[in-house]
């Protein structure tokens, strides 16, 4: 079974309150653990990297007050043009 992030995700949903004042920057996780904050997507996955290497699950989310639905395809309708 492929590992998940389940446990990163609820880091985040659990901490999100004290990331508040960092809303716009990306959050990095492992496990339980907060590890840093960054203010580039690409920082902080090298920082990931360089702290969890290649066989420790870790997390790069940008920190979000409102979460963002990027696509919802259960909401589109077919268009039929004839």
């Amino acid at each position: 079974m492929a590992p998940t992030l389940a446990q990163e995700l609820e880091t985040y949903q659990r901490e999100l309150p004290s990331l508040e004042a960092q809303a716009g920057k990306y959050v990095l996780i492992s496990g339980a653990d907060v590890l840093s904050t960054w203010s580039s997507y690409e920082d902080a996955l090298q920082e990931g990297y360089r702290l969890c290497g290649l066989d420790k699950r870790f997390l790069v989310k940008k920190i979000e007050l409102v979460p963002r639905v990027l696509f919802n395809s259960r909401s589109v309708q077919p268009v039929c043009h004839r």
